[in-house]
């Protein structure tokens, strides 16, 4: 079984979490953290920061690890989803404009994102169990 890593932000701005509303075919309409594939030569922090920036427009400083969750991957049978979840503090920059990739990005709570999993508008369910995990150590 093939292993994919992807590298994400839970970013936190008074009380509430960005999300982005995917365009991809494969997860379109969808809530996600701002997160993407670890390219090679890369660590894992390195694609954190660098994703964090594309998908939201943030430069972001990386406060702690909250985890990894591993889930099938959308696309295959055989390969492995390894998202490794990073609380992500912004250092500056603007909250980007919806574009090809990217349909929305809005602040929820996570009383919000808990009903949004209910509602089957998120990407996985490990989202909503990085939130719980990230307020259990606040």
């Amino acid at each position: 079984m093939k292993t994919r890593v992807v590298c994400a932000n839970l970013i936190e701005k008074e009380g509430k979490i960005l999300l982005i509303q995917e365009a991809k075919k494969s997860c379109y309409g969808l809530w996600n953290f701002p997160a993407g594939k670890l390219d090679e030569g890369e660590t894992i922090e390195q694609a954190a920061l660098r994703e964090g920036k594309e998908e939201s427009g943030f430069n972001l400083k990386i406060e702690y690890f909250i985890g990894v969750y591993k889930h099938p991957a959308d696309d295959s049978t055989d390969t492995m989803v390894e998202v490794n979840v990073f609380k992500s503090n912004i250092i500056d920059g603007e909250l980007i404009s919806p574009n090809d990739e990217i349909m929305d990005l809005r602040w929820f709570t996570a009383d919000e994102i808990e009903k949004m999993l209910k509602d089957n508008q998120l990407r996985k369910p490990f989202i909503l169990e990085a939130v719980k995990n990230y307020e259990e150590k606040q």
